[in-house]
């Protein structure tokens, strides 16, 4: 069970795949946290020359 916090309150309640699907503030944060990490391991890369 995840509960998605909002200015103090639960705004979102449920498991992961039901968050996702309801396509809330769970799946923003959900693509917008991979969506950097797959940018800061590719900055990395090109830096490190791979």
């Amino acid at each position: 069970m995840i509960l998605v916090v909002e200015d103090g309150s639960i705004a979102e309640r449920g498991m992961h795949e039901e968050l996702l699907a309801a396509a809330g503030r769970q799946e923003e944060y959900h693509h917008t946290r991979f969506a950097v990490q797959k940018q800061v391991a590719a900055d990395e890369n090109a830096l490190s020359g791979k």
